[in-house]
């Protein structure tokens, strides 16, 4: 099909460097660049975009003319041309997408068994949809419209950044292991958009074209971070009797500043009956090959309730606006601590 195309490059780095003695920094490197263009239907239509293309185009019967002798576009069966008309109107949907992905890793090893390790990490993803629908005529003098675009960016940023001291040591039969580590996170997304109606010609779809009657512009974005300090204890005697215990100290934007942070800590105990010597001279057992036995206690956090979940937030929009003193007011709605609040801007 005719201006129907999806274009997709893909790149990936992967890269060890020994900087000295015992340091090495490990760099990783992704991205992605992507088109996508569909034809879309004519202004004027209930339905848009390529599936509404689509689905008209296997539904309309064949008996309708899609283009007469004189060049001109038939009708069809409800008197919005033919899915050969949209196809020739010029309209189309875009949609950009770029990704680009990294992370760079410094382990060094100053002793046996100590290995320390900063690693950082950046991820961008920018996205823009256009989507132009054209005016148009078909036989008989009908007129489709009006033509329009919407237009609309999006930009999304995430950042995080770790350090760790890892140290493992043996000893006779004992195993112990100790992690330390802060790690840090945050993300943040931008969005503007607009549209436009009446443009010109469909030569230049772009917002600037358009009239200024019916124009509209949106906007928004949010922001998150994490951080948090953890620690991590691990024993072993003989491969049978085990002890473990986490401790994490965490903090999120998502909580107001008084209870920002929260203390996580669990332990757990094992023990691995198949490694006595009563359990393997047991020939009833001989059937099985490992037996543990495990306790464990813990608490755990979530932070996934929402980005401003005790902060105050504004609505925005048509639905939200009003006519005072003959006036169009821009008006909004908060929201305060669960309560909603009705309240108008001049």
């Amino acid at each position: 099909m005719e201006h129907n195309h999806y274009d997709r490059y893909n790149g990936r780095v992967n890269l060890t460097t020994e900087l000295a003695k015992n340091l090495t920094l490990t760099t990783r490197l992704g991205g992605v660049v992507s088109k996508r263009s569909e034809p879309s239907t004519p202004g004027g239509m209930d339905s848009a975009g390529f599936k509404a293309f689509s689905s008209n185009a296997l539904r309309f019967p064949g008996l309708w003319a899609t283009k007469l002798e004189d060049g001109s576009y038939g009708l069809g069966p409800k008197v919005l041309g033919t899915p050969l008309a949209w196809l020739d109107s010029g309209s189309f949907y875009d949609e950009n997408f770029d990704k680009f992905r990294s992370n760079v890793e410094l382990a060094f090893t100053p002793v046996k068994g100590l290995t320390l390790k900063a690693i950082g990490g950046y991820n961008y993803t920018g996205q823009q949809i256009r989507h132009y629908r054209s005016a148009m005529e078909i036989t008989g003098g009908k007129k489709l419209g009006p033509s329009s675009l919407s237009d609309t960016m999006y930009k999304t940023v995430y950042k995080t950044f770790q350090a760790l001291a890892d140290y493992n040591v043996k000893f006779s039969k004992n195993d112990l292991s100790v992690l330390v580590g802060y790690t840090w996170e945050d993300e943040s997304q931008r969005t503007v958009g607009g549209s436009r109606l009446n443009f010109p010609s469909d030569e230049v779809p772009y917002l600037n074209a358009g009239g200024a009657d019916g124009q509209t512009n949106s906007g928004g974005g949010y922001d998150w971070a994490i951080m948090s300090v953890f620690g991590r204890l691990t024993y072993n005697y003989d491969q049978r009797y085990l002890f473990e215990t986490t401790m994490r100290y965490d903090g999120s934007s998502r909580f107001p500043t008084d209870n920002k942070f929260g203390f996580f800590p669990s332990v757990a105990v094992g023990w691995r009956l198949s490694e006595e010597q009563f359990f393997k001279e047991a020939e009833s057992l001989s059937f099985i090959d490992n037996l543990k036995l495990k306790a464990s206690y813990g608490i755990l956090g979530n932070n996934n309730i929402g980005n401003y979940p005790y902060q105050s937030t504004y609505a925005l929009g048509k639905a939200m606006n009003y006519v005072f003193g003959g006036v169009y007011t821009q008006g909004y709605s908060e929201m305060a601590n669960g309560e909603l609040l009705e309240c108008a801007a001049g």
